[in-house]
């Protein structure tokens, strides 16, 4: 007991006011300590940059000088304590005893708060240097995406100059196309109107034959000349328009509305077109000839064509008028053929009175009226040919407004033939020759297309059968006496095709 006593007596004591004062202050500063941890962390968590380990350490350090300074002071004085008198130390030997404890505790508590900030600051240390870590490896991250990104960038903006720089060709190219094309546009709308000018000029110079002071007739030769040219002009646009697809005009054939069409013109061979064609030229030549075919049925062959027809809802039909000169006209044929021939070409040369001094204002109205008559109905029967079954054979549709003016040339060549007392007689693939026409090179009223092979086999192909009639044969009976009309005379051969390959050995 006095062993523990005097351990007791050794540990150093201090005034009790002033360690009191002491005790206060530190729990004073131990708080604020605290507050200012959490505070920085609340900082750390918001990503404010501050240094929280330090400022724990600044702080907690001044505490522990203070705690520490209190226990060396207690433990520098034992000599006093020693020296004081027993007899004083007697009456106060347990409140200074529970004093030494108390500060011996509190000593302890204070290290042992010490150890458990170090944990506290360690831990916190490792947390933000784990966070720091972290925004580190997002940092150095983001500055590799940034990296990769300026690269793309890089590469985007050099693909956009090489674009730029083929987009400035490519329109460099176009203008230089543009402008070729406007030459060509200029050179072509030059040949047109050249073409259209020589053609206005025919007309006119067909025009003044009719409206003449006498409707004197021009030689055969000057008639076999226009119908030649108009030839031409029907083949060269055909050659112009048509498909060189043959595959799509083999399966055009089985449209009926076509082979319908070009059963007028081709004989057909167990349902397909005959052996021997150009598969190149087949397109052109089924469309020239489906053209010459409906320009010479419709127009050369009828003397009253132009009088037109009506629309009935469900169909066409003549003119009531049209319908009577037309009988008046067989009638007549079958009672006096001269007579009506005359008839005929007095009732024309009336509908288009002569243009000259003199003539009365109902003459010219007469005159304006059957011209309108003659070129509405070319226009019809062009428009017709177009959106039948030729259209299966066409292509270039900005070239097929060209038939127009060839409709118009054929109805007015037409008409000026027909105001003569001359009769006019076409003929086609069936029409009274038969069931199969045959060659005959030397005969006048038919010549062999470009494409057969005649010089080669001159004797061999003669008598063999036609396939295709190209052009129709037109045939001129009487003279412009009104005489002599079972005599005829060709103005516009038959243009036919036959297989020249392989002739047989007849």
């Amino acid at each position: 007991m006095a062993q523990r006593v005097s351990m007791d007596i050794q540990q150093p004591s201090l005034d009790p006011k002033t360690q009191g004062h002491e005790e206060e202050e530190l729990s004073v500063r131990m708080r604020k300590t605290t507050h200012r941890i959490q505070r920085n962390e609340q900082r750390t968590d918001q990503g404010e940059p501050f240094s929280l380990t330090g400022t724990i350490r600044t702080r907690f350090s001044n505490l522990i000088t203070n705690t520490s300074a209190i226990i060396s002071n207690e433990r520098r004085q034992p000599q006093l304590y020693r020296n004081l008198n027993n007899a004083d130390q007697q009456p106060h030997a347990n409140d200074d005893r529970q004093k030494c404890v108390s500060g011996a505790k509190e000593a302890d508590e204070a290290i042992k708060l010490k150890g458990e900030f170090d944990g506290q600051l360690e831990n916190n240390n490792q947390t933000h240097l784990a966070r720091e870590r972290q925004s580190e490896r997002r940092v150095r991250e983001d500055q590799h995406r940034i990296e990769d990104s300026e690269d793309v960038a890089r590469a985007l903006r050099a693909k956009i100059e090489q674009l730029e720089s083929e987009k400035q060709e490519l329109k460099s190219h176009k203008l230089a196309l543009e402008s070729e094309k406007q030459e060509l546009d200029f050179e072509k709308q030059a040949i047109e109107e050249k073409h259209n000018t020589f053609i206005l000029k025919q007309q006119e110079t067909t025009f003044s034959h009719m409206a003449g002071s006498r409707w004197a007739p021009v030689e055969d030769s000057k008639v076999m000349e226009d119908l030649g040219r108009l030839k031409r002009d029907m083949r060269s646009w055909a050659k112009k328009v048509s498909s060189n697809d043959m595959d799509a005009v083999l399966k055009s054939l089985d449209k009926r509305r076509l082979r319908n069409a070009l059963e007028h013109v081709v004989v057909f061979e167990h349902g397909e077109l005959p052996q021997g064609l150009s598969s190149r030229k087949v397109p052109a030549l089924l469309l020239s000839a489906l053209l010459a075919h409906d320009i010479y049925t419709t127009i050369f062959r009828d003397p009253f064509f132009f009088l037109g027809i009506v629309d009935l809802g469900g169909g066409y039909e003549k003119t009531l008028f049209r319908q009577g000169l037309e009988e008046t006209y067989r009638q007549g044929l079958a009672s006096d053929e001269e007579d009506t021939h005359v008839w005929r070409s007095h009732t024309l040369r009336l509908f288009l009175p002569p243009m000259k001094t003199g003539t009365s204002e109902g003459g010219r109205k007469m005159h304006a009226r059957t011209e309108y008559m003659i070129e509405n109905e070319a226009y019809r029967q062009a428009l017709n040919f177009l959106h039948g079954a030729a259209k299966h054979l066409i292509e270039d549709d900005q070239l097929r407004e060209n038939i127009f003016s060839i409709y118009r040339e054929a109805a007015i060549i037409s008409y000026n033939l027909w105001t003569r007392r001359t009769k006019l007689v076409c003929y086609t693939l069936h029409d009274g020759m038969g069931s199969r026409l045959l060659f005959h090179p030397n005969s006048k009223d038919m010549t062999a297309h470009s494409s057969v092979d005649y010089g080669s086999h001159a004797d061999q192909l003669k008598g063999r059968p036609i396939s295709i009639i190209l052009h129709p044969c037109l045939m001129v009976y009487g003279t412009d006496d009104g005489k002599d009309y079972h005599q005829g005379r060709v103005w516009a051969p038959a243009e036919v095709w036959l297989d020249s390959r392989k002739p047989s050995a007849e």
